[in-house]
């Protein structure tokens, strides 16, 4: 390798040296000018003046165009050996799904990977805060929601995972991951009174009160009850459900992408719910639907909740409720084959389960 004086541009030093049978190279690996590229064979003037050409078109600067759609994308990233387990991965994959839907109104299949930049996030963010131009300076309490769900999504474009999506030929845009956290409320607000025996004592079974039921006892999240039409209730047996899944004839699709159903765990709301009439299930007295969602049952929260997420604090509250639920259901399955073991003379409640119940 055969170094010669380097070729200054800029006021900066790029090393100019030959390259054994590739022939010239220029080479800096300067913060504010980083090079390397083979010029080819020529004498040393003819070097200098190929050197100067290729830095003045400034070609080194331009940053690589991202290849690929987000689907492609999420295949390399799922089948990629990384921190992350399975579940947590999944999320990111779900999150960055919603937060495509909600910019662009497409799927992952129809997005390119270089559309996710700094330009994407604010625009994610205005979109949440249902603004023309994103507010990242005000303090809200939705904020700490939205942070979470693009640091979530963001994770999957993270520096130490892109040579890997190299690899697979996938360029990530330089800044996936640059995004304008937004400011949070500092401290929270002192608990009044149950939130629970506040919405039961409301004098009418409206709209409000069916907003934070179908968050509190179905789970829903807030753009699940701004949609769900009584289409989605279902009834098997005495159980009441909310199905959740792509309505792409409403207009609406999951977050999730998946299909699942809600169980209704209060009865009062269960028993209205079946009676619901077509069409939407909260319907508010509101020219705007969105902002009445956006606003008016977070600020009934807020007066009785310490949370800084307040329906998300009533999905917290449900899956609790949930989790409760069949716990005691297990337990009281567990008791009733001990007893039908014992009155059958068995052993083992295995041979009960296996043999004698149904379901088993």
């Amino acid at each position: 390798m055969s170094t010669t004086e380097p070729v200054i541009f800029e006021g900066r030093r790029v090393s100019l040296f030959q390259d054994g049978s590739r022939g010239w190279r220029i080479r800096s690996r300067s913060e504010h000018l980083k090079i390397d590229q083979i010029l080819g064979h020529g004498p040393e003037s003819w070097a200098r003046k190929k050197a100067r050409e290729v830095l003045e078109s400034g070609e080194h600067k331009k940053s690589p165009k991202s290849k690929g759609v987000l689907s492609e994308l999420v295949t390399a990233y799922e089948s990629m050996p990384k921190r992350a387990g399975k579940a947590a991965s999944k999320i990111a994959v779900y999150r960055l799904t919603s937060c495509v839907r909600l910019v662009f109104a497409r799927e992952l299949a129809d997005v390119k990977v270089s559309e996710i930049n700094a330009a994407f996030w604010m625009a994610y963010i205005a979109k949440r805060q249902a603004l023309d131009v994103a507010d990242i300076s005000t303090r809200r309490v939705e904020n700490t929601a939205i942070n979470a769900a693009m640091r979530c999504a963001a994770s999957i474009f993270i520096p130490r995972l892109r040579p890997a999506f190299l690899s697979a030929g996938i360029i990530i845009a330089p800044d996936a991951t640059v995004i304008q956290w937004l400011p949070t409320i500092r401290g929270d607000k002192p608990e009044v009174m149950d939130m629970e025996t506040a919405w039961r004592a409301m004098d009418e079974r409206g709209p409000l009160w069916l907003a934070i039921g179908l968050a509190r006892f179905a789970g829903l999240r807030r753009d699940e009850v701004e949609h769900a039409t009584a289409a989605w209730i279902q009834v098997d047996g005495e159980a009441t459900y909310v199905v959740l899944q792509d309505r792409p004839t409403e207009g609406w699709l999951s977050k999730t992408g998946r299909k699942y159903r809600a169980l209704v765990i209060d009865s009062e709301l269960a028993a209205v719910l079946r009676s619901c009439p077509a069409g939407y299930i909260v319907q508010p007295a509101a020219v705007d639907r969105s902002k009445w969602f956006a606003q008016v049952p977070q600020r009934w929260m807020r007066k009785y909740t310490t949370a800084r997420q307040p329906l998300h604090r009533l999905r917290g509250l449900y899956a609790d409720a949930v989790a409760r639920l069949t716990s005691d259901a297990i337990t009281a399955r567990l008791a009733g084959v001990k007893a039908a073991s014992e009155a059958l003379g068995h052993t083992s409640t295995k041979t009960t389960e296996n043999h004698y119940l149904s379901g088993g």
